[in-house]
């Protein structure tokens, strides 16, 4: 599954995210537990600023159904 986003960005200010993930049917917030999460941030050319993973420690869950990244 794949989630766009589309945001500007002006100065070198850390970037703190958190989203909270429902499902549509139930309403119940989403299990990520053992899952694959990346974050990727691609300039006007499509090339490619930032990375952020669970692995590299730039995603967290901090509990069910959310996401946050932080980009320092």
């Amino acid at each position: 599954m794949g989630i766009s986003l589309k945001a500007t960005a002006y100065n070198n200010a850390d970037w703190n995210m958190q989203l909270q993930v429902n499902d549509a049917d139930t309403g119940a917030l989403m299990d990520f537990t053992g899952a694959s999460i990346e974050v990727a941030v691609k300039d006007a050319n499509n090339c490619q600023l930032l990375t952020g993973t669970v692995d590299n420690g730039k995603i967290t869950l901090p509990s069910t159904g959310i996401i946050e990244w932080l980009f320092p």
